[in-house]
């Protein structure tokens, strides 16, 4: 296997020490040599989501994140429980 396999990261907490983005960064580490991480810091810019303006390619913030969806091979989602669910802000970044 030649080809690095190119991951995207998410982590669905904005917070600065988030154990989430921690362990997030820990399993990347733990990565093969052939395994490609970029991890993904613009949940927090990303517009609610409202279908009125998801039209053709959406703000700028969200085609960033389709570009780099589009380009990973798969994504790790690293996310607290909250209320029963993720986090709105991640939920949000997911619709």
């Amino acid at each position: 296997m030649n080809t690095p396999i190119q991951l995207l990261a998410i982590s669905g907490s904005l917070r600065q020490s988030s154990s989430n983005t921690a362990l997030m960064n820990a399993i990347i580490g733990l990565a093969s040599e052939h395994t490609l991480f970029t991890v993904y810091n613009g949940l927090s810019d990303l517009p609610y989501f409202n279908q009125d303006i998801d039209m053709d390619e959406g703000p700028e913030s969200v085609q960033q994140l389709r570009q780099q969806i589009k380009q990973a091979k798969g994504v790790l989602i690293c996310t607290p429980e909250f209320g029963n669910g993720v986090p709105g802000v991640l939920k949000n970044a997911l619709d």
